[in-house]
């Protein structure tokens, strides 16, 4: 299900949002498979924001393939950029006041309403290779990355998972691509295994 975003602006869509969200959130919270694969998506960061459950939900929506978010600015950070032409993905930040507390002198904040900010997904940028995970710590002459996937039992992919190095479904294995090969090797063998 992807969400189509009528044409709102302001309040109206902020409304649409939350309303879209809190039907997928009941949607999701009912099949325990769906909630376990859901949660799975978002397993680490690369010094990224944490985004909350009701964002994941909303950017679910928005985009069914999204695994990691970041607004442009940290795309660029990262040295990616977003890609001509790619949707940004609608999600809900707080819009905060500074209250003092006259018996402490301490500041805190209060929330005050949503505003909806742009993000997109790495799938919607280009550039250079994000590192995470412990790419590093793999060196080495092994077999060829095309070895191993030519003996794999079922198609490796490369292309980015959230933050994980590698995942499988029963239709496919993920590897992340890594400027380290030795990582990416390792990633695919312990695939293959499961």
């Amino acid at each position: 299900m992807v969400l189509e975003i009528p044409n709102l602006k302001g309040k109206e869509l902020t409304a649409y949002l939350v309303e879209q969200r809190d039907i997928l959130a009941d949607s999701i919270c009912q099949d325990p498979e769906q909630l376990e694969n859901f949660v799975k998506m978002w397993d680490g960061s690369l010094g990224m924001h944490d985004y909350s459950f009701n964002n994941l939900i909303l950017a679910w929506l928005h985009y069914s393939k999204v695994s990691m978010m970041a607004g442009y600015k940290k795309w660029l950070s990262l040295g990616r950029t977003v890609i001509k032409c790619e949707k940004a993905i609608k999600v809900l930040a707080p819009l905060t006041r500074k209250i003092k507390n006259r018996e402490s002198d301490e500041d805190s904040f209060i929330i005050t309403g949503w505003r909806y900010v742009n993000v997109f997904d790495v799938a919607q940028t280009e550039g250079e290779n994000l590192e995470f995970g412990h790419s590093d710590k793999f060196t080495g002459d092994l077999v060829s990355f095309d070895v191993i996937k030519n003996i794999s039992p079922l198609p490796v992919i490369v292309e980015y998972s959230g933050t994980s190095n590698g995942n499988m479904t029963t239709e496919r294995i993920l590897v992340a691509p890594k400027d380290n090969p030795s990582a990416m090797i390792t990633t695919q063998i312990h695939e293959v295994a499961h």
